[in-house]
């Protein structure tokens, strides 16, 4: 376990399962998790008072609407940032193979062809937490490209 505040816990939503992701600050993967929709509170609450997360970040996609204000409604004045989860699916298969590597007669397989032994819902939610962290540096090197958003 981390000391507090010393990660992010990012949210891949979607309508059957949701991607769970607690980060490092530096975007090293700390727990990797994909719940189906109906358990997501539980599977988020425990994440939560786990490793108590300095930031909480949600794909701003397919059902974030919903997961926002669940997650409003689970954290009252806790910010809930909003992260465009843009390319992320690409990006979680990659990351996925990374972590996965191949093995066998699969790792002979052009890798459009290769097909993930299980959800990528986890893996979406690394990169988008990856991606904000990204967006941040980004932000810290060019000060006149902040967002006005309390980050």
């Amino acid at each position: 376990m981390t000391g507090a505040g010393s990660c992010y816990l990012a949210v891949d939503p979607g309508r059957e399962k949701c991607g769970l992701a607690v980060v490092g600050q530096g975007g090293e993967p700390l727990c990797l998790r994909a719940a189906a929709a109906d358990a997501f509170t539980a599977e988020f609450l425990s994440l939560y008072q786990k490793y108590r997360p300095a930031q909480i970040l949600l794909g701003a996609g397919t059902g974030s609407p919903r997961f926002h204000v669940l997650l409003k409604s689970l954290l009252p004045g806790r910010p809930i940032l909003l992260v465009n989860e843009r390319d992320t699916t690409l990006e979680a298969r990659r990351i996925y193979w990374r972590c996965n590597p191949p093995r066998g007669w699969k790792k002979y397989l052009p890798a459009g062809l290769r097909t993930p032994d299980g959800p990528l819902d986890a893996y979406a939610a690394l990169a988008i937490a990856r991606l904000w962290i990204e967006s941040r540096e980004t932000c810290r090197a060019n000060p006149e490209n902040m967002p006005d958003s309390g980050q």
